[in-house]
């Protein structure tokens, strides 16, 4: 039973690393293409008939358009528009907006989720081939404490961390 409480405590402190990270990080130009889309859905809506052709991601993006929404009403937030901000603030990538930190943490939830979920996946796949605990904490250790793990998915903001979950599923299964 201490095994699992190590393993339950350092999977705590990962998820503290990222939140840590989460909200004041992210690459402008990725997070701009995501409001992009999460604008469009407040300001137009989604049809009905569009959710069967929309990738995973973007479907996310309709349920975080929403939760979005109520909360920058109810918090009085919203994104701060490029050209209110001095020139040397400006990375030129065609990014008219820099999103608040509410919106980072509602888009890199998922991705955090998923970073538990495959370091979870790595200790049963180490285990089912190594037979030793130890052995699968560390790999999983390995994963969940990754620096550029934690830069892609709670700095950065790239979903790549869905792409590993998934295929850890797909190896898993």
């Amino acid at each position: 039973m201490k095994l699992l409480g190590n393993f339950r405590h350092m999977v705590i402190l990962g998820i503290i690393i990222r939140l840590v990270l989460v909200p004041f990080l992210a690459h402008p130009f990725d997070m701009f293409a995501w409001y992009r889309y999460v604008d469009e859905i407040q300001k137009a809506g989604v049809s009905i008939s569009s959710f069967g052709i929309i990738p995973i991601w973007n479907s996310f993006l309709i349920i975080v358009a929403n939760i979005y929404g109520v909360l920058s009403n109810i918090l009085h937030i919203s994104v701060i528009p490029i050209s209110e901000l001095p020139s040397n603030f400006d990375p030129s990538y065609g990014i008219t907006v820099i999103t608040d930190p509410i919106f980072n943490t509602l888009i890199k939830t998922p991705l955090i989720i998923a970073d538990v979920l495959s370091a979870f996946l790595i200790y049963k796949i180490s285990f089912f081939y190594s037979k030793n605990y130890s052995v699968s904490r560390r790999s999983a250790y390995l994963y969940l404490f990754s620096p550029i793990v934690i830069w892609i998915s709670a700095a950065w903001g790239q979903y790549d961390s869905l792409a590993v979950l998934f295929t850890l599923l797909a190896l898993y299964y």
